[in-house]
């Protein structure tokens, strides 16, 4: 789902589309090609059958969907926050030289740390590294890990975290 989450907020960022469409097309792989779509009766070849099955839909669960539309509208609010709480910590650094993928990893993750309150800290962070390394470059990770260990302080400061729950608080 975090995949997902960065892909929309990726095309958000890239684009003047709404989120709300681009959420559609990407968590549920809904197109829209308009009404003048040709229908063709040919046979598939081997590589439009790949392509087919690489864009099979994932069967969400409603709560899956829900948190995914609320993480991606909390970020979109909160990237202002994120910005700036990023700059504070990355010393002599513009944001514009972070690498767009690295900025939206942290933006996903601040905004769990701070909007989701069952989620514990570690699990964040963790996921945080795991998309860095999947998605990123080789040292994105060790970058990413070290401005949220950052921004964690910050956030603690401020009382910014609040989680709730048995081993949470």
């Amino acid at each position: 789902m975090r995949e997902k989450i960065i892909q929309i907020l990726s095309a958000y960022e890239v684009s003047e589309t709404p989120w709300t469409i681009i959420f559609e097309h990407i968590f549920f792989r809904e197109f829209n090609f308009g009404e003048d779509e040709e229908k063709s009766d040919h046979l598939l070849k081997p590589d439009e059958i790949i392509e087919i099955e690489a864009d099979t839909p994932i069967e969400w669960q409603d709560n899956e969907t829900e948190y995914a539309r609320f993480i991606v509208e909390e970020a979109i609010v909160l990237k202002p926050v994120i910005d700036e709480l990023l700059v504070s910590v990355v010393a002599n650094w513009e944001i514009e030289r972070i690498a767009l993928i690295d900025r939206l990893i942290i933006q996903l993750a601040v905004t769990e740390l701070m909007k989701s309150p069952k989620l514990p800290v570690k699990v964040t962070i963790n996921e945080a590294i795991e998309l860095a390394k999947q998605y990123s470059t080789g040292k994105s990770s060790i970058f990413i890990n070290g401005v949220l260990d950052q921004i964690i302080t910050v956030l603690n400061k401020e009382q910014s975290i609040l989680k709730e729950g048995k081993g949470l608080l």
